[in-house]
């Protein structure tokens, strides 16, 4: 079973590497951290306690981490797993990811508690189980692929229950289908599908199993990635232009295109419920760097200091606080970016 790297919603319609970028920084601390003696230290999210999670890797392992708020790292594994991927944590410190292990070519669910105990799984109709994100109130959403190789997305709830979601109009074909990407308090899922022509849509299932079907005013195709407490959903979309554009979704229908100035392709990718948005553009030579959108329409793009081959912010949390990982030509590290 080999690693598979899957980094939060940001490769939606989006393919890049990632370089400095010569922008004024807003006013914000960087603090720097990796696993010790890993090659990459890749964080996922971060939760409201200033928990982050991720994944880490070195030449001989790899694994999970966990950083405290106080800067204290602690690495986990699931048992017997050959290879895993921590995706989602919630505010009580439990993870959710998949991982593999050389009895099979399958990827099963995990949640690890935060005393350390890890619980396995999979979904019932599933070939793979690959769990996303977990609510506080314990359900996991994740998608897992069907007997005839149609991603499909799963709720399960704290009891272990099942429940199976397909976008309005998702393909059925190989490989088509519905695939999720984030999840708000409210438990309102966003993400995207693949229709029968091969077509992307963005999706918004709202906590009652209603769906709304996501549209961007001259949208080619659309990948629906995050959504705020405030019920306002972030993504990307194609343009005539075929470009990538981001854009905001309000609770009320208004969406709004968001360009960063100078650069080439721009995505949305989440929010803090209080009118700060975060993203990643793109520049000409096709560079990576980080964003902030805030209430007054003002855009700040950041990169991490020392970053020589780019940044890569991955999620904020309610608090405005940002993780991500940069690259300096020997290895991966992870940052956060707090607002001062």
């Amino acid at each position: 079973m080999t690693f598979k790297i899957v980094i939060n919603g940001a490769v939606a319609l989006l393919l890049g590497s990632a370089a400095a970028l010569g922008h004024a920084q807003a006013k914000a601390s960087f603090t720097t951290f990796s696993v010790a003696n890993a090659t990459s230290t890749m964080p996922a999210m971060i939760n409201a306690k200033g928990t982050i999670m991720g994944f880490w890797a070195s030449t001989v392992d790899a694994g999970g981490f966990i950083r405290h708020a106080d800067g204290t790292m602690e690495l986990f594994k699931v048992p017997d797993a050959s290879g895993m991927q921590p995706f989602g944590i919630n505010d009580k410190d439990q993870i959710v990811g998949d991982y593999g292990t050389d009895n099979d070519d399958k990827w099963h669910g995990f949640r690890r508690d935060p005393d350390g105990t890890v619980i396995t799984f999979d979904e019932p109709d599933g070939t793979q189980t690959m769990p996303v994100c977990i609510d506080d109130k314990g359900t996991i959403y994740g998608l897992f692929m069907s007997p005839e190789d149609v991603n499909r997305v799963f709720l399960r709830t704290r009891d272990g229950t099942f429940i199976a979601y397909d976008a309005p109009g998702a393909g059925k074909g190989k490989l088509q289908g519905t695939w999720p990407m984030a999840v708000n308090r409210a438990g309102d899922l966003v993400g995207y599908d693949d229709d029968q022509n091969g077509l992307r849509h963005g999706y918004l299932r709202k906590a009652d199993g209603t769906s709304i079907d996501l549209v961007p005013p001259g949208a080619t195709l659309v990948a629906a990635v995050g959504i705020d407490d405030a019920g306002t959903v972030t993504g990307d979309y194609l343009g005539a232009d075929n470009l990538a554009h981001g854009f905001t979704r309000t609770a009320d229908g208004t969406y709004t295109t968001v360009d960063v100035p100078g650069m080439s392709n721009t995505l949305v990718s989440g929010g803090n419920g209080k009118g700060r948005m975060w993203g990643i553009a793109f520049d000409d030579n096709g560079y990576r760097h980080g964003f902030l959108l805030h209430k007054n329409g003002s855009i700040k793009p950041f990169d991490a200091p020392g970053a020589t081959e780019g940044t890569y912010p991955v999620y904020m949390n309610r608090k405005g606080a940002i993780t991500g990982f940069y690259t300096d030509r020997s290895k991966t590290i992870g940052f956060l970016r707090n607002v001062k």
